[in-house]
């Protein structure tokens, strides 16, 4: 990972990220020189939403929104 990264990981359910994925996000953050952010989503399967990526379509651009605030006012 880029020594200027910042890694932040919140579970709120017993669901268990496998470790492979974890290296595969942090893989697609060392690509490029854009800044750039990994949003993952892991549901146990009763709970999984018929389409999830309408939880990161909206969750995106405020995490956007936010990060860009901090580097204005950071």
């Amino acid at each position: 990972m880029v020594a200027s990264a910042v890694e932040f990981f919140e579970n709120r359910s017993d669901v268990q990220l496998p470790e492979m994925e974890m290296e595969a996000a942090r893989s697609s953050l060392t690509r490029g020189g854009a800044q750039r952010v990994v949003i993952g989503l892991a549901f146990k399967r009763q709970d999984r939403p018929s389409n999830p990526g309408i939880i990161v379509d909206i969750v995106g651009p405020l995490l956007g929104l936010a990060v860009d605030r901090l580097q204005v006012h950071g």
